[in-house]
């Protein structure tokens, strides 16, 4: 598998965007992405995401939960999280990787 994400000089991102290119072959269950993402402190979240039924996006607002639309896009999954603060990337990155199809 592929995962490509901006150039981190260290753990701690040093802006308060982060996002992830993930190959096509992976695939996601959308109801573990949604519940890790509800236990992060993101002001904004936007993902196009292969999941076990087709490819699928959401755009979401900080508090909102995610609301899942079909998705014409089939490149790649991408997902891009905004945040107040910096964020440990790896533990993110650790987080979006547990929600991949077992």
């Amino acid at each position: 598998y592929e995962i490509c994400s901006r150039d981190w000089s260290s753990d701690v991102c040093s802006s308060d965007l982060i996002g992830w290119r993930i190959h096509p072959s992976q695939v996601f269950e959308l109801e573990r992405v949604q519940a890790w993402l509800a236990g992060l402190p993101w002001r904004r979240a936007k993902l196009v995401l292969h999941g076990e039924s087709g490819w699928h996006s959401a755009n979401a607002l900080q508090g909102a939960p995610l609301q899942w639309r079909l998705s014409e896009w089939r490149r790649d999954s991408r997902l891009e999280l905004i945040f107040a603060a910096p964020q440990q990337a790896q533990a993110l990155q650790a987080g979006l990787l547990a929600c991949r199809r077992r």
